[in-house]
């Protein structure tokens, strides 16, 4: 289950403390995101629902690391105006956070692929979202229904946007008066063919 989820990145914005235990012990920033994801002690109500949440996190995402940054800008009200102010203005260590977390990002890209099948952004998404409904709801993410759901969804629209072509195809193939018989069997023939082609190069 967990070799075919991506890799976890927690980005920790505006971080200024430091990284240590509760007996004030140095952390590091993969050691730190551990520390966070140990169950509380107390397992009732809201704490009870923290822990299930970090029980889901640790099961389904085995390979996890956290990065932070640094406030961006020392004036707090500057903050609102993140997106007119030019990146040289942003403080050194900002920058350099920055910097560290896109080296993290593409070192560890790779193509996404799930059963042998690749995972385009089309299909990435609404198996994002099932995910996330499943955590949300305190359940684990059932990789083969969402999936199955996802090809299902495919699968319509593909055969819908196939019958639009071919619907269109044949109308263009009367448009210019009635063909022959034979003319228009053979025009068909390679319609049902092209739509055939199309649902297999999407579905």
């Amino acid at each position: 289950f967990s070799e075919v989820m991506p890799s976890f990145m927690w980005v920790l914005r505006d971080h200024q403390h430091d990284l240590v235990d509760e007996e004030g012990n140095p952390l590091s920033e993969d050691q730190y995101l551990e520390d966070a994801l140990l169950d509380e002690r107390s397992g009732r109500g809201d704490v009870a629902r923290r822990n299930k949440t970090r029980q889901a996190l640790k099961k389904i995402f085995r390979r996890r690391s956290l990065i932070t940054l640094e406030r961006p800008l020392a004036r707090a009200s500057e903050l609102k105006k993140m997106d007119e102010i030019p990146e040289e203005r942003l403080l050194p260590e900002f920058r350099e956070g920055l910097e560290r977390l896109k080296r993290r990002i593409f070192s560890r890209l790779r193509p996404k692929s799930l059963f042998g099948d690749a995972l385009t952004g089309e299909r990435l998404v609404p198996l994002i979202q099932s995910y996330l409904e499943a955590i949300n709801d305190g359940a684990v993410p059932q990789i083969e229904s969402a999936w199955d759901a996802v090809r299902r969804r495919e699968a319509e629209r593909a055969l819908t946007e196939a019958v639009d072509k071919y619907r269109r195809d044949m109308r263009a193939a009367v448009e210019g008066g009635i063909p022959s018989e034979r003319a228009f069997f053979s025009r068909r023939k390679n319609a049902a063919i092209d739509c055939r082609r199309y649902v297999q190069s999407i579905a």
